[in-house]
């Protein structure tokens, strides 16, 4: 039951990077790797097969032994939140105002 969870969920994050390609609202690379995580846990076939990819499979290979796409993804994600909401992206300083007791 989880392992066809995991190949339904490859698949769909596996088209989702397919559209990617073409659309830049969609993030690629990091589809990409999470389709090849689900391969992984789910179909042999699978995983084996978008290793081979021509498209996908150089990706993973790359995360695989330099985990070089690490700072795409959270360069992306700060990216996106920047876009999303602007004001949240700004250092903000919390002051907590605490009453000082006179000693007697």
């Amino acid at each position: 039951m989880v392992r066809s969870i995991f190949l339904i969920y490859g698949i769909l994050s596996l088209i989702l990077a397919f559209i990617g390609i073409f659309l830049p609202v969609l993030p690629t690379v990091p589809l990409v790797l999470l389709s090849s995580f689900f391969f992984s846990k789910s179909s042999r076939r699978f995983h084996s097969w978008l290793l081979r990819n021509r498209t996908f499979g150089p990706i993973i290979k790359d995360w695989e032994e330099t985990k070089s796409e690490l700072l795409y993804l959270f360069a992306h994600l700060a990216a996106r939140k920047a876009l999303v909401s602007p004001n949240k992206m700004l250092p903000t300083i919390s002051v907590k105002f605490v009453p000082i007791s006179s000693a007697k």
